[in-house]
């Protein structure tokens, strides 16, 4: 028996309607679902999360799952082999994220410079927008000459995000961040 967690959100459609036998609204839920896009169009849904703590040593869901019956059975069963693997992978992407960040950390940082990856601040101070709210944005960059090894470091280590396995500390690398706003960081 493996106890892990795997979660798996799964929403409803709810759909109004007029009963002209009752004489009132009434409402239709529809069938649960773990594609959002199934219920996009809907103008009002439910949402909720089915837990998976118990799978067999062969990456089945245990019968002992309080979510065993579930339809959504085969859908946890993937996620956990996905975690499985990852798990797997955790030692041979380390060892090689060691290398990239060794190479990335060596290099010459008076050289041209290229961005590696942008993020936007996603902070609910901007939302009401105007002169200084705008979003901060912030560039990573290296030099030019060793941005493909940057970019493939940057990949693996969003690969193991939430794997606590991953020596993010040990596979830190240097960068220049840029950060472009209309106000001053306090």
């Amino acid at each position: 028996m493996i106890n892990h967690k795997i979660e798996i959100t799964i929403y409803r459609s709810k759909t109004d309607f007029f009963d002209e036998e009752k004489d009132r609204w009434d409402y239709k839920l529809g069938e649960w679902t773990s594609n959002f896009d199934d219920i996009i169009d809907s103008s009002d849904w439910r949402e909720t999360k089915l837990i998976f703590t118990k799978f067999t040593n062969k990456g089945k869901v245990s019968k002992t799952d309080d979510n065993f019956n579930s339809k959504f059975v085969p859908e946890a069963e993937k996620l956990f082999q996905e975690w499985q693997q990852l798990i797997a992978d955790t030692e041979k992407d380390m060892i090689r994220a060691l290398e990239l960040a060794e190479i990335v950390n060596a290099a010459d940082f008076n050289e041209e410079l290229r961005i590696v990856s942008t993020k936007t601040s996603r902070s609910e101070w901007y939302k009401h927008a105007g002169e200084f709210n705008m979003r901060s944005q912030y560039s990573k960059m290296v030099p030019v000459s060793v941005l493909a090894e940057a970019k493939e470091l940057q990949a693996i280590r969003k690969k193991h995000q939430g794997n606590k396995n991953f020596d993010f500390y040990a596979t830190e690398y240097k960068y220049i961040e840029e950060r472009e706003a209309d106000h001053e960081n306090f």
